[in-house]
């Protein structure tokens, strides 16, 4: 039994292309309603590597080692 992603697909084939760019405005709009949120997994990459960035611009802003006096 086909899945909805091959059913699409055999559908679409039988468009002409004005109704084709009809459904794919459709699958845009559908995207905008119902985004896809990034695994946690790749939040957590992201995360790592904001961090690994950011590390060198940390810097302790006590007052006793912003103004040594």
């Amino acid at each position: 039994m086909p899945n909805a992603a091959e059913l699409i697909d055999q559908e679409a084939k039988t468009l002409s292309e004005s109704l084709c760019a009809e459904v794919l405005d459709f699958i845009g709009y559908l995207r905008t309603r119902h985004p896809v949120l990034p695994a946690p997994a790749d939040q957590e990459v992201r995360l790592a590597e904001l961090e690994a960035f950011f590390a060198r611009y940390q810097r302790d802003h006590a007052r006793t080692t912003a103004n040594p006096r």
